[in-house]
Order: C-alpha cells, then sequence, then structure tokens
C-alpha cells in the first residue's frame, strides 16, 4: 500500500475510533513524528516567536518607563 494512502487509512480509523486491529509500524510512528515537527516548525514556532517578541519588546518598554519614573500603562 503507498504510504500516503496508508496514512489516509490511520487518520480515518483514528476519526471514527475504530481502532481495534489496527497495526502501525515503527516506520510509520516516525513518519508521522517527522510530519508533525516539520508542521510545528514551519506553522506554529514562527507565530509563537513573533508573539514572545512582541511580549518581550512590551515588557521591555514598561521596564524603561519605570526607571524614567513615568507611568507604564
Amino acid at each position: 500500500m503507498e504510504e500516503k494512502e496508508r496514512s489516509a487509512e490511520l487518520c480515518r480509523a483514528f476519526d471514527t475510533g475504530q481502532l481495534n486491529g489496527v497495526v502501525i509500524t515503527l516506520k510509520e510512528v516516525s513518519f508521522i513524528k517527522l510530519f508533525c515537527d516539520i508542521y510545528f516548525l514551519f506553522k506554529i514556532q514562527p507565530k509563537a516567536l513573533k508573539a514572545l517578541t512582541e511580549r518581550e519588546e512590551e515588557t521591555d518598554g514598561k521596564e524603561a518607563a519605570i526607571a524614567r519614573g513615568t507611568p507604564a500603562f
């Protein structure tokens, strides 16, 4: 069975909750993990990094205002 078809079969089994008799190899698990890691690195991590950077810039601005003795709102 082609890997793409096999992955779709595993997803359908998981979605429908029909997992009895489903066998998955270590090779298949490693491909799923690799796919998830790649997805995370290219989709999630940039957004998280942007949010973290914005939060740090906001915190730095408040700390600078406190050091100047002005209110930080």
